[in-house]
């Protein structure tokens, strides 16, 4: 991989016992401690589909073995890889929403990366009211009914793309500035839609230009 490019895998997290059981040998004993405190079954599933393909997937860039890799974290709680982890420095940035996720890494440029499950029945005015900018509410009221929540997941998802790749979570208010094309940040910043399955919505933030952005669906690729 060279700088300036970012590689986004997509991949799905429900899968059968037996891959749960061998993903499970990658995680760390904090990481298999998390997973046992979710209350249900599909949620620690997921959780170890999640962190184990993270693992697998980061493996490859950091040349070394999955279970091998450390992470270490930002104030508001950003991963990223621990120095100790590989030759090389990634960066990285992971988001899941129910059954998807979307992992996107890249060399030398502030990422973050957001997927969530578009919902139809959202009561978006009233979450508009409290997280969006005067501009984004008055663009989501001047869509058509029919495209207004795709809309709504559309800024949403830039935003906190763009929040991941700061690192300050949602510490810093988001209705404090607008993810809108014609209304964006600054220039050092760059938001790109991206694209994924049906009924989700998905974006990337980088901090500095991107030369190239490759997706990979599923891991098939991986294998490759």
């Amino acid at each position: 991989m060279k700088a300036g490019e970012v590689h986004i895998w997509h991949f799905g997290l429900n899968r059968g016992a037996a891959e749960i059981a061998e993903l499970a040998k990658c995680l760390t004993v904090d990481e298999m401690e998390r997973a046992r405190r979710f209350h249900f079954d599909v949620d620690r599933d997921r959780f170890i589909a999640a962190r184990g393909w993270l693992r697998k997937i980061l493996s490859r860039y950091a040349a070394t073995w999955p279970e091998q890799l450390r992470f270490q974290y930002g104030e508001f709680g950003k991963p990223e890889l621990a120095a100790k982890s590989g030759s090389n420095s990634p960066q990285f940035n992971l988001s899941h929403s129910q059954s998807r996720a979307l992992l996107g890494i890249t060399i030398g440029l502030g990422i973050g990366v957001d997927i969530e499950y578009i919902n139809p029945d959202i009561e978006w005015e009233s979450v508009a009211a409290l997280s969006f900018s005067p501009p984004e509410i008055q663009f989501l009221r001047n869509q058509l009914d029919e495209k207004r929540s795709e809309t709504f997941y559309d800024i949403w998802t830039r935003k906190e793309a763009y929040l991941k790749a700061l690192g300050c979570g949602f510490s810093e208010p988001t209705s404090s500035f607008s993810v809108l094309p014609k209304l964006s940040l600054a220039p050092v910043w760059q938001i790109y839609p991206l694209s994924c399955p049906y009924g989700f919505a998905a974006a990337l933030a980088t901090h500095g230009p991107v030369e190239h952005i490759q997706e990979f669906s599923d891991e098939a690729e991986f294998c490759k």
